[in-house]
C-alpha cells in the first residue's frame, strides 16, 4: 500500500470553514424538552429530580445539532462530522467509508467470536470477485462500494431490519445516495444501476460461504440455494487489517480507472 498522510486535521479545518462559510453553528439548550421522571420542564423547578440537577447530569447535555442541517452530527475517524438525517457528498471521505466498515461485524455479531469478520472483508472479497469475472472498473468499484452506508449507520441483519420497518432503511438508503454522488465523477451511479441485479446476485452468493466459515452451529438458510463464487477464501481478518485491505481495493481500482486517489487516508 502507498504511503498515507494523516489528514485528520485538515478534514476538521473543512468542518470549521464550512460551519463559518456557510451556516452559524448554533447551541441547543433543552428548552422545550421534559423530564422523563415528572415530564416538566427540567430546572431547578422540576418537582422530582430539580434539587439532583447539576451541569453534568442528563437534563445539561445539549444535543449535537447545527444550525440549517436536520438530525445530529456523528464524529468521524478523521475528526469531522456527518449528519446521517441529512448527508451530503462533500462530506464522505473514504477513509471513514473504510474505518467504519472495518468494525462493523456481518450478522449481528453472532458468528464464533474467534472469527471477526467484518462489512469490509466482505466487500473486498465481492470486488476481488467482480474483477475476476472482468466486470468494468467502475462495477467493481461499485461493488465495493455496495454497503458503504453501513459505514455510518452500521449493518443490521435483516430479521432487525424487518422489525425496525422503514425508517432505517430510509436513512442507509439516503446515506449511500449521497456516497454515490460522492464518486459520480467516475461514473460510479451510472455503472451501479446497471450493475444493481449482478451485484445483488453476486451478494447472495457470498452469504452461503460466509455462514459456514464464521458460524460455529450451523442450520438451513434461505441463502443455502446460492452456488459458492470460485476463488473467495474467507480471511476473517481484525480491523486493521480489514481497512488496509479495503483501502487496498480501493486503490487498485483507481488505479485501473487512471483516476487519482484522494489524499490523506488514515490507517
Amino acid at each position: 500500500m502507498s504511503e498515507y498522510k494523516n489528514v485528520g486535521d485538515t478534514v476538521a479545518r473543512h468542518f470549521r470553514e464550512n460551519s463559518e462559510k456557510n451556516k452559524r453553528e448554533a447551541e441547543i439548550n433543552n428548552a422545550g424538552l421534559h423530564c422523563p421522571e415528572c415530564d416538566a420542564p427540567p430546572g431547578p423547578n422540576c418537582p422530582d429530580c430539580g434539587p439532583k440537577s447539576s451541569q453534568n447530569d442528563a437534563h445539561s447535555v445539549s444535543r449535537n445539532l447545527v444550525e440549517g442541517r436536520r438530525g445530529e452530527w456523528m464524529h468521524t475517524s478523521l475528526g469531522g462530522r456527518f449528519f446521517p438525517a441529512d448527508p451530503r457528498p462533500e462530506e464522505v471521505f473514504i477513509s471513514d467509508i473504510a474505518n467504519g466498515l472495518a468494525l462493523d461485524c456481518r450478522y449481528g455479531g453472532q458468528g464464533r467470536v474467534d472469527r471477526f469478520y467484518s462489512v469490509a472483508e466482505h466487500s473486498v472479497h465481492m470486488a476481488m470477485a467482480a474483477d475476476r469475472m472482468e466486470w468494468p472498473a467502475e462495477a467493481c468499484l461499485a461493488t465495493l462500494l455496495h454497503d458503504a452506508a453501513e459505514a455510518y449507520c452500521n449493518d443490521l441483519p435483516w430479521p432487525v431490519k424487518d422489525a425496525v420497518g422503514e425508517g432505517y432503511q430510509r436513512v442507509e438508503k439516503a446515506i449511500q445516495e449521497a456516497i454515490w454522488l460522492y464518486r459520480r465523477i467516475y461514473g460510479l451511479n451510472y455503472y451501479r444501476l446497471l450493475y444493481a441485479g449482478a451485484i445483488k446476485h453476486l451478494d447472495r452468493r457470498m452469504i452461503p460461504m460466509e455462514k459456514r466459515a464464521i458460524m460455529r452451529h450451523q442450520q438451513p438458510w434461505s441463502h443455502d440455494q446460492y452456488e459458492p463464487i470460485d476463488g473467495v477464501v474467507i480471511w476473517c481478518l481484525d480491523p486493521p487489517h480489514a481497512k488496509e485491505k479495503f483501502l487496498d481495493e480501493y486503490e487498485t481500482i483507481c488505479h485501473r480507472l487512471s483516476i487519482k486517489m484522494e489524499e490523506g487516508i488514515e490507517l
